[in-house]
């Protein structure tokens, strides 16, 4: 029975031995794995890009609807009653 596991054991190592190395051997297509990061990084990049501006955007106009006639006006005239919804 030992020598069974020693044998299963072993074919196993061998087995995890060239699995290891024969992962290890392709290093064409790593470079258009890394290619393809790149790319998507860029887009994901360019989208926040432009999700940031149109926040800014939204903001500036958010700010100057609040300031209009040079006084803080949050529409109903009373300003902190943000919280409350008795209205």
């Amino acid at each position: 029975m030992k020598n069974i596991k020693r044998i299963i054991c072993a074919a196993f190592a061998a087995l995890t031995l060239t699995a290891a190395l024969a992962g290890c051997g392709n290093e064409g297509s790593s470079s258009s794995v890394v290619s393809d990061m790149k790319s998507n990084a860029k887009e994901l990049v360019s989208d926040i890009r432009e999700e940031i501006t149109q926040a800014q955007t939204d903001i500036t106009e958010a700010v100057e609807r609040m300031y209009s006639d040079g006084q803080v006006s949050d529409g109903d005239g009373i300003i902190g009653n943000e919280g409350s919804r008795d209205e």
